[in-house]
């Protein structure tokens, strides 16, 4: 093949690539359009089209099509600008209107210590991937059929999350009751050496905090520990924490959740 005939091919190439682009980025907007229950047509007239390309200083209509085909400009971006601020704001009331009707849906006890920003009598569960207890930063995101759940801001499954940001929800914590315990796992890296285990459950129950479950073994004169241990809140279990790492012959110990990684815990035990 000539360099002129290959030439040829790629601008083909290009072109069909560009009305595919088009007519994607045509079904998307209309798509979109129709969220806010009015008539797509209306709104997709060739000078409103030119008229929202230039506040994206995009060429023309058919330029701004192809923008949202190939995923450079959102439809709900380029809809926001077509349609009349009426329209959106109205649209906006419902969707609030709808997640909150969501929510009362669901709706049962808030267990003690949460309270949800604008709701009242929300059905609420701690996510398990972080377990978050008092004290921690949280936020909440609605699950359908299933109320509030409520997640660490730390937890790695909030940044999936943020992406759906309609169904974030403010989640604080109230007047937590003293008595109320949370379990938390902790991993530990200690020296094998006689004792050494039952001096880091001593430590542990002295700051009143009760073991349910410990798991051990040894490798190389070291030895790997996980524990479960009940606190009341972040701040109770930052104290067991400075009571267990001040045990002689502990290397470390860092609190880990189902999500916590074998990696993780190895590169925060290097940092010691």
């Amino acid at each position: 093949m000539t360099p002129r005939a290959k030439q040829q091919v790629r601008s083909w190439i290009r072109q069909e690539q560009r009305h595919r682009s088009t007519d994607l980025g045509k079904e998307l907007l209309e798509h979109e359009i129709r969220r806010y229950q009015v008539e797509p047509k209306t709104y997709l007239k060739a000078d409103s089209l030119r008229r929202a390309a230039n506040s994206f200083s995009i060429k023309g209509a058919d330029d701004l099509l192809a923008a949202v085909g190939f995923g450079r400009v959102s439809a709900r971006q380029v809809a926001s600008v077509l349609l009349p601020e009426n329209v959106v704001v109205d649209h906006d009331k419902r969707e609030k209107s709808r997640l909150r009707r969501l929510v009362q849906r669901v709706s049962g006890k808030t267990p003690r210590g949460i309270q949800v920003k604008g709701q009242d009598d929300v059905l609420i569960r701690y996510a398990k991937c972080c377990n978050p207890i008092p004290g921690d930063p949280i936020v909440g995101f609605i699950t359908r059929g299933r109320g509030v759940t409520v997640h660490s801001q730390t937890c790695s499954s909030v940044r999936g999350l943020m992406a759906d940001r309609e169904r974030l929800v403010e989640v604080t914590w109230g007047k937590v009751e003293k008595d109320e315990l949370h379990v938390v796992n902790l991993a530990v890296e200690a020296l094998d050496r006689p004792g050494v285990l039952a001096n880091l459950s001593s430590a542990i129950a002295s700051q009143k905090a009760n073991i349910t479950r410990i798991e051990a073994e040894s490798m190389n004169d070291k030895a790997g520990i996980r524990l479960s241990v009940q606190v009341h809140d972040l701040e109770h279990l930052n104290e067991v924490l400075k009571k267990a790492r001040s045990v002689k012959g502990i290397l470390s110990v860092i609190r880990i959740t189902p999500q916590t990684s074998r990696q993780e815990v190895l590169n925060d035990s290097s940092g010691d």
